[in-house]
């Protein structure tokens, strides 16, 4: 190569900084980095989606855990909002369904094969497409720019992927052991690390996992002091996802207007209250009509509180593994993008509802260890408080720079 092709390429490098191609490869090489991490997430976690794959052209869907809208196992059963949304999707795509069915299978394609994977793949494939689509619109929400949320998706699914977790309490465990400290009661400990890490998601899971996002988000934007009917509306349908979740609306609700006078917090936390206990009577007086067998609520509360104190120091190390670990993911991620010069729009309202909502999810977890099997199951059911707490780091530590910045 001569000095001339030297000379033109000096002056072709400058023009592609200026038309930014670098920043369109990059941005590209980013999103094909997290849509591989998402499929790599869903088929390390989602183990329903992989059993529904595997029996996809069955001439009968599969029937994982109770699909019924009202079935009798508590307290599983009080989490019906997935399968509302589920019947909705289903009920949308079953044209799709009826018109494959209506046609003549061809000599290249089958069509009753095509009817089968409609049908037994269809809606549960569209339910994690919303999924991922109402985690993605939050996000934008919360962060506003575009660089920002890559990072942060970044940084969420790497967590759920359960290394970071799995590495940290590898070199926990390895430390205590070299300074000598005894491991007697958390000798598992690392074992109950890796499994929790990698637990598997249910749908309910995923869906609880939106509703925490968006109840932050109506919590933080919408005057809910003004009006009871939003209040005990949220409230209502957030325990339709979780049973849990209308006493997180609650405290949320009063964290983030404990400015607020006592007045103005009965006059919310009246209907919120009332929104958390409709859905869960109703469904205790369906579950006592019902002559289906299934586990009885006090029994299940029972057994749980036994395991539980068994694991209890198992379960204190769950939660700073699986809710202080995250919360110090998303400081790491905002230092680096704040080195890397790129910016966020998180406002102070979103901050204080967020750790209103963190608070309500703690508490209830503690709640949990009366009635949950949380030794067993954290790593998903506290998936939420997980997500949070990585937004919660990154708009503290984004915040932080903002306010140097404006001092500056």
């Amino acid at each position: 190569m001569n000095s001339s092709s030297f000379k033109n390429l000096s002056q072709v490098i400058p023009n592609l900084k200026e038309l930014k191609i670098w920043k369109v490869l990059f941005g590209f090489s980013l999103t094909v980095v997290i849509m591989a991490q998402i499929v790599s997430v869903f088929l390390i976690r989602d183990i329903e989606i992989v059993a529904r794959i595997n029996y996809g052209d069955s001439s009968s869907r599969l029937s994982l855990y109770d699909e019924k809208l009202v079935c009798a196992d508590l307290p599983a059963c009080f989490r019906v909002g997935h399968k509302l949304t589920l019947g909705a999707v289903e009920f949308v795509l079953r044209p799709v369904s009826w018109t494959t069915r209506a046609l003549e299978a061809g000599s290249l394609v089958d069509l009753n094969a095509a009817r089968r994977l409609t049908q037994n793949l269809g809606p549960f494939v569209t339910f994690r497409a919303i999924v991922v689509l109402g985690i993605g619109m939050a996000l934008v929400q919360f962060l506003g720019e575009r660089r920002s949320i890559y990072a942060v998706s970044f940084a969420i699914l790497v967590w759920c992927s359960g290394l970071p977790t799995r590495l940290i309490g590898a070199t926990y465990l390895g430390l205590r052991e070299w300074l000598g400290t005894g491991l007697n009661s958390i000798s598992n400990l690392e074992h109950h690390l890796s499994r929790q890490s990698t637990a598997y998601i249910l749908e309910y899971d995923m869906a609880a996992l939106v509703v925490v996002l968006w109840i932050t988000l109506i919590i933080s934007r919408f005057k809910s002091d003004e009006s009871w009917m939003l209040s005990l509306a949220i409230s209502f349908g957030a325990t339709l996802f979780f049973e849990h979740l209308g006493l997180v609306v609650l405290i949320a609700n009063l964290y983030f207007h404990h400015q607020k006078p006592w007045r103005t917090k009965i006059k919310i936390s009246v209907p919120v209250i009332i929104g958390w206990l409709l859905p869960i009577v109703s469904l205790l007086i369906v579950r006592s009509w019902s002559s289906a067998p299934g586990a009885d609520l006090f029994e299940t509360a029972n057994y749980y509180y036994v395991t539980n104190r068994q694991h209890f120091s198992v379960i204190m190390h769950f939660y700073i593994f699986f809710l202080v670990l995250p919360f110090f993911l998303g400081l790491v991620t905002a230092r680096l993008v704040s080195t890397l010069g790129w910016k966020s729009r998180g406002s102070v309202s979103d901050r204080r509802a967020v750790r209103g909502v963190f608070l309500g999810l703690t508490l209830t977890y503690f709640v949990g260890f009366f009635n949950s099997g949380i030794a067993s199951e954290f790593g998903r059911q506290s998936l939420g408080g997980q997500v949070l707490a990585i937004i919660a780091g990154y708009l503290t530590r984004d915040a932080v720079t903002s306010n140097r910045i404006t001092l500056r």
